[in-house]
């Protein structure tokens, strides 16, 4: 892995760590880094909704700044996941370029990056 991803990816684990860290730390939150370097977090409560995501395509629709690449959804729990079909169709309805952005998952020798195109 190269350093640029490399130090993509450990900015996104240490944001997602410190919303860990929170004394009531939401059940999911999802990271989003774009292309233009911009961090986005999305949070899941109780309920399967991302209380953010409305806002966040709200405010990014008609600017440049659309483009994703690399994400990752973390649990309450550390675990890493494969984000909800409704955020995955909202990404690529906001930017179908979006099917290239890399998610962080865990795999059977470590973590790995699996485009976003391969879980649609």
């Amino acid at each position: 892995m190269d350093q640029e991803k490399l130090k993509a990816l450990s900015y996104l684990l240490e944001q997602g760590l410190q919303v860990l860290a929170q004394k009531d730390a939401p059940e999911q939150t999802v990271l989003l880094l774009t292309e233009k370097g911009t961090l986005c977090t999305l949070i899941m409560e109780e309920l399967p909704v991302y209380r953010e995501l409305d806002a966040f395509l709200e405010t990014r629709k008609g600017e440049a700044d659309t483009r994703i690449l690399y994400l990752l959804c973390l649990w309450r729990d550390g675990s890493l996941d494969v984000p909800s079909a409704e955020l995955r169709k909202a990404l690529l309805a906001l930017n179908p370029g979006n099917s290239r952005a890399r998610v962080l998952l865990n795999g059977g020798d470590g973590l790995n990056l699996k485009p976003l195109s391969v879980m649609m």
